[in-house]
């Protein structure tokens, strides 16, 4: 006789009563279902605002979730309004001591989880958005950039010097050097984001990654990039933009491939890879060039100046060319006896 129902046939498992203990009384109740329904949420949007790559880490997350639930609680799920404080340093410290991850990694999960949650919470199914007592601690490295002097070596190389598709990564990864747009900002723009005001072309388009607008002048270089490959979509390339979409580019890891065949021919000592572009843009085709910092970011889709802070590396070249501006004022000051 069960000691929950009074039916003869009914069976007690140490799982159903550790999910009587925390209250889980249905399955829509709980974390791990409303993180696969968030997931699902998602892959709807990829293609149209979300990202491929995104998605794969949501899913990976989700299976990190479930180990670490399984792990902690000894269930299958939990019940949301358990993702509390408590839970998230428990779920930190898993990360850190039993999987090994390095802070970024895990920050990078936590954030997908406060994502999640913040969702939740605008949807009233959770009370309390708990990530609002609690920081996810990053660890700010120094950002990885190449010299415009390597831009134009790599500018510069032949066409016999490339082969194939080599050619159409070294154009795309150019592309990104002059507009700051990442690979999947890249391989997802089109016509729709591209206008004219001012006398000049822009590109008005939402970031994939966290849906900013980015506001980024079409420098003429990266115009005749556009107009180069305009129209081209083969099935020769391993991810085939939809159509409407301008610039073909290779899947990812095929791009970064190229590039490291391009590094060694333009002699850059350097691990090259594609999201160095977004960097290179930021800290030396805008900043040390004296563009100001607000309009950076406004241009790279930054919500947070200090965000944008993290490329502002001053290099003595450009402290010589600010101190030239200010010899003719500075020369009206002489020291007196």
């Amino acid at each position: 006789m069960s000691l929950f129902s009074g039916k003869s046939d009914a069976r007690v498992t140490a799982e159903r009563v550790r999910e009587l203990v925390f209250g889980l009384n249905s399955e829509s109740q709980g974390l791990l279902y409303h993180t696969g329904e968030y997931i699902n949420r998602f892959r709807e949007r990829v293609g149209i605002d979300r990202s491929e790559r995104r998605l794969k880490c949501l899913l990976l997350f989700h299976k990190h979730l479930a180990n670490f639930v399984r792990y902690r609680y000894r269930v299958e799920d939990i019940p949301v309004q358990k993702a509390d404080i408590a839970f998230i340093k428990d779920l930190e410290d898993y990360f850190a001591k039993e999987k090994g991850f390095k802070l970024n990694t895990s920050a990078g999960y936590l954030s997908m989880l406060a994502s999640l949650l913040k969702d939740l919470h605008k949807r009233h199914i959770i009370d309390t958005y708990p990530f609002i007592n609690h920081s996810i601690r990053w660890e700010v490295g120094t950002p990885r950039y190449i010299t415009r002097e390597e831009v134009s070596r790599i500018a510069a190389l032949g066409e016999d010097e490339l082969q194939g598709y080599e050619k159409v990564s070294r154009d795309m990864f150019l592309f990104s050097c002059l507009t700051g747009l990442s690979y999947t900002d890249v391989y997802h723009l089109t016509e729709q984001h591209v206008f004219h005001e001012a006398g000049m072309t822009w590109i008005r388009k939402p970031r994939i990654k966290t849906g900013n607008v980015c506001h980024i002048p079409l420098l003429p270089e990266a115009a005749a990039i556009i107009e180069r490959y305009r129209g081209i979509h083969t099935r020769a390339f391993r991810h085939e933009p939809p159509k409407g979409y301008l610039l073909p580019i290779p899947g990812c890891d095929t791009v970064n491939i190229h590039l490291k065949k391009i590094a060694r021919l333009c002699g850059i000592q350097k691990t090259l890879t594609y999201h160095m572009a977004r960097h290179t843009f930021a800290s030396q085709m805008t900043l040390s060039e004296g563009v100001s910092i607000e309009s950076v970011s406004k241009m790279l889709g930054h919500s947070q100046i200090k965000t944008t802070q993290v490329y502002a590396e001053t290099s003595p070249e450009r402290v010589f060319l600010d101190i030239e501006k200010i010899l003719p004022q500075l020369a009206h000051y002489q020291l007196t006896n």
